[in-house]
């Protein structure tokens, strides 16, 4: 049996643009699609960075704690080396 076919021009002209428009929403959901995938992509990439520059900021900090400590040990010595 073959598929039913609109016996009208009118009616064939709205399937067509009904097919038209459809094709059209597809593309665009696709792209929309591809869009968010380059996005967070992106958001992960720069997720990780971030994370890289807090682990060095980190890590600076963590030296620069350790060096002052050794310095106020150092103060603390002479300090109590002159109150005797």
């Amino acid at each position: 049996m073959a598929p039913a076919q609109p016996q009208n021009q009118q009616a064939r002209n709205t399937i067509e643009q009904l097919e038209e428009r459809l094709l059209d929403l597809e593309l665009r959901e696709r792209a929309r699609s591809i869009d968010l995938r380059v996005v967070m992509e992106r958001l992960q990439v720069f997720q990780v960075d971030i994370y890289k520059r807090l682990e060095g900021m980190e890590k600076k900090v963590d030296e620069t704690l350790a060096g002052l400590s050794v310095k106020c040990d150092k103060m603390e010595k002479l300090v109590n080396r002159y109150k005797k």
